[in-house]
């Protein structure tokens, strides 16, 4: 597996790509866009476990998860998964246009 661009360098594109898969129905707050990173390398094909988020493995070796969240507790259901892979949270960050 090939390790992504790290995430200062990435491409706007990988951002925008996550708001734009976020459905909202009419007279709902828009989904916001969140990054989690973790300790460790996931490969790519746990995105379907995480909702579709994009999966990033970075230079430190470290993995980022990016994508639109609905609301606070779609936001601690990833947050559970993450705890329950045992993983190690290094931080959660609210994405900005």
């Amino acid at each position: 597996m090939t390790a992504a661009t790290p995430s200062r360098n990435r491409p706007v594109d990988s951002i925008d790509r996550a708001v734009a898969t976020a459905v909202t129905s009419p007279g709902t707050a828009p989904a916001e866009v969140y990054r989690i990173r973790v300790a460790g390398r996931l490969d790519r094909r746990w995105s379907s476990w995480f909702d579709g988020f994009q999966v990033d493995a970075e230079e430190d070796g470290s993995t980022s998860l990016t994508g639109a969240v609905a609301d606070q507790a779609a936001l601690h259901g990833l947050l559970t998964r993450v705890r329950d892979l045992g993983l190690e949270l290094i931080c959660v960050t609210r994405e900005t246009g």
